[in-house]
């Protein structure tokens, strides 16, 4: 098949989307197809020789997204491009300037269109749009409803993304799937730590070879509910004097969280590492015990694929995002409310065997979110749409569930 991958966000960005996106049209490669990348140009230069990408002029975003970029697609250049690539689908990865420019690439050269839907919208946009907060959240609904119609079918990435856009107010009309998100390995983590390397980073971060680190990993923001987290810490750390809390990353609410800890008296236990190069991201699960996040923003948390690559157990806020990677009593707890998430980690905290089988459980799910099998799914997907897009048969929500899950094969 020839695929045309369209994204407003692309290396050398680095975020979850551009993750999936690379990884699938790595992984699609391998298993033969030919995959272009239809996106935007960077203040970077990166991979320009590559004739498998094109990128269109675009202006740095603003509106608090770091490295993102508004594309101005010249319908005339991306039409050749897809022409001169014999392509026959493409597959959308963002709702911005170039997502909705595939329509009129789509109709414009005879081809289905689908989309992933990466992003709950209407959980962050008013952090990011100006006087966001004031934006009633039915007004994104309708946006977001306007956009995913014109599809003619949708990846949801968990079930939570599935239930979501099978509302009324959202597109129940628009047949779909469910496909999880995957992690490479050898991309995640080129060199594991050693032994040393591991106490020495634990050492840097006051981290004592008898103290149990809680490690969270991701933008420090409020639609994470890092706030929360921080008490529900709270209660660990004064019921546990063996508990230290890490925080790996950076974001718009880190001072305001540095200034929580220090009111709550709870400073001397937790850490804030501020912004970290992704490549070096993997010591820092490698030298936690326990991954925690009590974010309820997530469609299909990354970073618990990257805890659970790891060997991490995983402690996080009940949510359907989570359903097929926290198995509770397996690798993890999926825990009701804050309250009971203080107590669930405090159980972990304490117990050094449920943490090593909880680890080791992680580990051996992780193998279900190969991008070999995440490419297996796309294509029996693709498959399935462009057989019935040909013939103007009806796609259903059934064909698709049953071509996918032909290509998932549990290895655990």
């Amino acid at each position: 098949m020839n695929i045309a991958l369209f994204t407003d966000c692309y290396l050398p960005s680095k975020n979850g989307v551009v993750t999936v996106v690379n990884q699938l049209y790595e992984s699609l490669k391998k298993l033969g197809h030919h995959v272009v990348i239809v996106t935007v140009k960077s203040d970077t230069p990166y991979d320009d020789n590559n004739p498998d990408i094109f990128r269109v002029p675009s202006t740095k975003a603003g509106l608090g997204m770091k490295d993102q970029f508004l594309g101005f697609p010249i319908l005339t250049s991306v039409s050749r491009f897809l022409k001169k690539n014999k392509v026959q689908l493409i597959h959308v990865h963002s709702e911005f300037s170039i997502g909705i420019h595939s329509f009129h690439e789509a109709r414009k050269v005879k081809v289905p269109v689908i989309c992933t839907t990466h992003t709950m919208w209407e959980d962050y946009y008013e952090f990011y749009l100006p006087g966001g907060k004031f934006i009633p959240v039915e007004v994104i609904r309708k946006t977001m409803r306007l956009f995913y119609k014109n599809f003619d079918a949708l990846i949801n990435v968990s079930t939570k993304a599935h239930e979501y856009f099978k509302k009324d107010f959202m597109v129940p009309e628009i047949p779909s799937a469910v496909i999880p998100n995957a992690i490479n390995p050898k991309n995640y983590c080129t060199t594991p730590s050693t032994p040393e390397e591991v106490k020495e980073l634990r050492d840097s971060l006051g981290v004592k070879e008898n103290e149990v680190m809680l490690t969270f990993v991701g933008r420090v923001v409020e639609e994470k509910r890092v706030f929360e987290l921080i008490d529900i810490v709270e209660g660990v750390i004064k019921k546990c004097s063996t508990a230290k809390v890490v925080f790996v990353g950076d974001g718009p609410a880190l001072k305001h969280a540095k200034t929580l800890v220090e009111a709550k008296k709870i400073d001397k236990n937790v850490v804030f590492t501020g912004f970290i190069n992704w490549e070096n991201v993997h010591r820092y699960y490698e030298a936690g015990d326990i991954y925690i996040s009590a974010s309820l923003s997530e469609m299909h948390s990354m970073t618990v694929l990257e805890a659970m690559t790891s060997g991490l157990p995983i402690v996080v806020r009940k949510d359907s995002s989570y359903f097929d990677t926290v198995i509770p009593g397996y690798n993890g707890f999926l825990s009701d409310t804050d309250e009971s998430m203080t107590d669930d980690l405090i159980t972990l905290v304490n117990d050094s065997e449920m943490r090593k089988r909880y680890g080791e459980n992680s580990r051996k799910h992780s193998v279900n979110y190969l991008p070999e099998t995440f490419a297996k799914r796309h294509e029996a997907f693709y498959q399935t749409v462009l057989a019935n897009w040909k013939y103007k048969q009806e796609i259903t929500d059934e064909k698709l569930a049953e071509a996918v899950e032909k290509a998932s094969a549990k290895r655990d």
